[in-house]
């Protein structure tokens, strides 16, 4: 994963960096009169059921002015101790640095929250900053950090070798639907769009049955990521599960999952590798550990039960946790800010690479009478409650584009 040069900056703009990405989330700031003093930041967390919530932290930078630094544990220790000694009942400590804690540093800030469970912690480390900064392009230019964008139709080229192959996309039209279409059809399919706007409107599905009927289709690509609430008319429900039981492949985005728990679409059931996650069937700290992440320790339990769904929310990938060849060309660990589904598999299924919290990323899936699969990506680019767009993660992650690379010639090998 490219990050941003931040060990470039001095630690004044490194500051005035790190506040100005806290602005543009969302996020307000209390600046101390004393430079002594610490920055106090609020957060407002929502949820689709839940009232909204309100979070108090206590940030703390530690700027490394050396690339590929890291966070050491002398550093953690002063940090904690200056924490300790300032906080107020309520608040959380919010630890941002661009270099990532080393053994001995995080096995410190894990002590620390075991002796003080009713602690919340949170870490943004230099994949983390460079995933918020990559959406925020007027800051890249204010300090100089410019991050690469991602050639999708460049990074899918490779796929023209099965081509001609006839595909149906259903799209929610958001920014990540609009990137895959293009690249599939420039890697020479032919694709039938099954628009939002054409299957939701009665007088344009004239014009879609025309296409369903022409036969199966090879490929299926289902993404309902901004779309979920309305249904997916019977024809084209019966197309995708018609490509499946002719032999062809079906390539799943969120929020397929959550709608089979809703009860709709349970004739795919058997073409969809996961399921949603019932987390009162953990344990309150194994579903704490799913939930929270290795990048957020302490008193989250108001995650669980919160949603079943995370939007706008950073996660972590790393290739040693993929089976192959899902991380072949990804010789490290990347990260993503996206939204998705909390998941577990479904009977059958295989885990072919889950984020570093547990929870599954790409899930696989063979029809046990005919030569069907299917694949389960859980990214996608849902924005309602966040004040910020969840821009495509194809563009912003090269590393995504070799797992969707991958994930489409299993599918279609």
């Amino acid at each position: 994963m490219r990050t941003a040069a931040f060990h470039e900056l001095d630690d004044y703009a490194f500051r005035h960096l790190v506040l100005d990405l806290l602005r543009a989330e969302g996020m307000a700031i209390t600046e101390p009169v004393r430079s002594s003093d610490d920055i106090l930041v609020s957060e407002s967390v929502h949820s689709h059921r839940n009232p909204t919530l309100s979070l108090r932290w206590r940030l703390y930078l530690a700027h490394q002015r050396m690339a590929q630094a890291h966070l050491e544990s002398n550093q953690a220790e002063r940090l904690l101790a200056e924490f300790d000694e300032r906080r107020r009942a309520g608040e959380g400590l919010l630890l941002v640095s661009d270099g990532e804690p080393d053994e001995q540093a995080r096995r410190l800030l894990v002590r620390y929250v075991r002796r003080n469970p009713e602690t919340r912690l949170a870490i943004w480390n230099r994949r983390q900053l460079s995933a918020r900064l990559e959406r925020q392009t007027h800051l890249q230019y204010r300090y100089s950090l410019r991050l690469p964008q991602h050639d999708v139709n460049r990074g899918l080229a490779l796929l023209t070798h099965f081509a001609p192959l006839r595909v149906l996309f259903v799209s929610d039209q958001s920014a990540i639907a609009h990137d895959l279409h293009q690249a599939l059809r420039s890697a020479g399919f032919e694709v039938v769009l099954a628009s939002f706007w054409v299957y939701s409107y009665g007088p344009h599905l004239g014009t879609l049955h025309e296409s369903l009927d022409a036969g199966p289709f090879d490929l299926v690509v289902c993404m309902m990521g901004d779309s979920f609430r309305r249904r997916l008319p019977p024809p084209l429900v019966d197309a995708i599960r018609d490509c499946y039981t002719h032999g062809g492949s079906a390539l799943f985005f969120p929020f397929m999952a959550m709608s089979l728990d809703h009860g709709r679409y349970q004739r795919l059931g058997e073409l969809i590798p996961v399921r949603q996650l019932q987390t009162n069937l953990f344990a309150p700290e194994m579903a704490l550990e799913r939930l929270a992440g290795p990048h957020r320790m302490g008193d989250y339990r108001w995650l669980i039960g919160f949603d079943t769904m995370a939007e706008n929310t950073y996660n972590e990938f790393a290739p040693d946790d993929a089976l192959n060849p899902f991380a072949q060309g990804i010789s490290e660990t990347f990260g993503l800010l996206h939204s998705y589904e909390r998941l577990t598999l479904a009977p059958g299924a295989t885990l072919a690479w889950a984020d570093t919290a547990g929870n599954p990323f790409v899930a696989l899936q063979k029809s046990v009478l005919g030569r069907g699969k299917s694949c389960y990506i859980n990214t996608s680019c849902h924005r309602c409650l966040s004040p910020q767009d969840v821009s495509s993660p194809l563009r912003a992650s090269a590393p995504l584009g070799t797992v969707l690379l991958h994930a489409l010639e299993w599918l279609l090998d």
